[in-house]
């Protein structure tokens, strides 16, 4: 590039003088330091070099500017959609209602006056019980369960047998008849069902007959007999069975 040297203040000899400046260096006076005064045709063709070192460097820091920011939108949406596809948790396997276990014919139980016996199961006069507190059960029985006072006997000399005897509550997870003395007394109580009083030797003298959501279906008072032989309920019921059968 050419210039003309105007620093006529500090007298410098290249003053009003034509000097040419390689395009690598800065565009001053040699001798005092002043900007030169570019004259017409002084600049030549191009830019120079110092110009296009600051052009290439905006351009570079530019370019990784935006680089970064895709690079952060990327992890940003990664994360996201992660976020709103939880994993599914492997369930355990459910055999509640597995027909292989428990016969379709079969009443399901019902709470009664426990709210811990929703899963017993009569499977062919095998009781599981689950979820339940078993020290309630007094008696268990082919088609249901007893919890409450008992009395037991001992019949021809070997047999033991423990009947109802007192106050307690008789739940029925299937269909079978209230034990009572009374030949007058015909009631069968269905699955869910319960029977809530006053017992003896295993036959009900007086309660109530509720269904298994708790609504009261009849008032049973069979009274009390003097026979004081116990009953054998569980054999009542099965000649009850063999007579529907």
């Amino acid at each position: 590039m050419k210039g003309k040297c105007t620093n006529l203040d500090d007298n410098c000899p290249n003053f009003n003088k034509i000097i040419e400046v390689p395009d690598d260096q800065d565009f001053i006076c040699p001798k005092c330091g002043h900007p030169l005064y570019e004259i017409e045709g002084g600049r030549k063709g191009g830019i120079s070099k110092k110009v296009l070192a600051i052009v290439i460097t905006a351009v570079i820091v530019v370019i990784a500017a935006v680089i970064v920011v895709i690079v952060v939108n990327r992890k940003d949406e990664i994360v996201n959609t992660e976020g709103n596809t939880p994993l599914q948790e492997e369930q355990p396997e459910d055999t509640s209602s597995d027909s292989s276990l428990f016969p379709s014919n079969k009443t399901q139980p019902s709470s009664g006056t426990n709210p811990n016996d929703t899963n017993i199961h009569n499977h062919y006069n095998i009781f599981v019980y689950e979820n339940i507190d078993t020290s309630r059960i007094s008696i268990k029985y082919s088609f249901g369960w007893y919890e409450g006072s008992t009395n037991t006997f001992t019949v021809n000399g070997s047999k033991t047998l423990t009947v109802p005897n007192g106050s307690g509550t008789l739940h029925f997870i299937e269909r079978a008849p209230v034990p009572s003395r009374d030949p007058e007394l015909r009631c069968e109580a269905g699955g869910g069902d319960y029977v809530k009083g006053q017992w003896q030797n295993g036959a009900l003298v007086t309660g109530d007959l509720y269904s298994e959501n708790g609504r009261m279906k009849r008032t049973l008072e069979p009274g009390s007999s003097p026979n004081r032989e116990p009953l054998d309920i569980e054999k009542l019921y099965q000649q009850f069975c063999q007579t529907e059968e």
